[in-house]
């Protein structure tokens, strides 16, 4: 229960964009994995880190994602953000494999013309 309450907390933070704290309190709702709001957590806390600008911790966060929801409805978010993080640490062969993935197997998601964007970049 204390779990789902970090959770709740940390979502309405991170809408508020108090990322520093939403990070805390969502670390601590991923401790329950098997929990109905994991996926949501999971992802809100990768995206806290991308604009606390810890780069390592959100790759490892979109990675987990991926590889954890293969079919999630959130998976074209979090390749885009892959490819996002991947520019921010200057690892631009791994961001166009992550906005190309976008381009070939996601035409119709809302980060289909922003992985278009960043491509055009390279």
């Amino acid at each position: 229960m204390r779990a789902e309450a970090a959770y709740y907390l940390g979502v309405s933070l991170f809408h508020t964009l108090r990322y520093q704290e939403a990070v805390s309190y969502l670390s601590f709702s991923l401790s329950d994995e098997w929990s109905y709001y994991f996926e949501s957590a999971l992802f809100h806390h990768a995206v806290s880190h991308y604009f606390l600008k810890n780069y390592s911790e959100a790759i490892s966060g979109f990675a987990r994602y991926i590889h954890q929801y293969p079919g999630g409805e959130l998976r074209p978010y979090a390749v885009f953000m892959l490819g996002k993080c991947s520019t921010a640490v200057g690892r631009n062969d791994d961001a166009k494999m992550y906005f190309n993935e976008i381009k070939l197997m996601y035409r119709d998601s809302d980060v289909y013309g922003d992985a278009l964007d960043e491509l055009s970049r390279y």
